[in-house]
């Protein structure tokens, strides 16, 4: 046998987290953690839309019912459109406040 015919017949072995014996999410709670911290310390610079994405995803993941994966899952992509959201519209939002009150 060669080395190109042990290269192309073998297929590369990858190690996934249960293999390790680490939880899908172990990684995945301290970073939502970290980035859900950073939006509450940016309260008032748009933190609050972000923290209000952050809580929809959560809940509508926890509404799967497919395990905390999921919700942390829903809970970074809830993050990410809020913070869309407070990109695009904080200060306008800000102004129309300021306006009214």
């Amino acid at each position: 046998m060669t080395l190109a015919q042990s290269v192309i017949t073998s297929r590369p072995r990858f190690r996934s987290g249960k293999d390790l014996g680490i939880a899908t999410w172990a990684v995945d709670a301290p970073l939502l953690a970290a980035a859900l911290a950073i939006a509450g310390a940016l309260f008032f610079q748009g933190g609050l839309e972000a923290l209000i994405g952050a809580a929809t995803g959560t809940l509508i993941g926890a509404g799967q019912r497919k395990g905390l994966a999921t919700v942390i899952s829903g809970g970074f992509a809830g993050l990410f459109v809020g913070a869309m959201f407070a990109a695009l519209f904080h200060s306008a939002i800000v102004g129309m406040v300021a306006t009214f009150f």
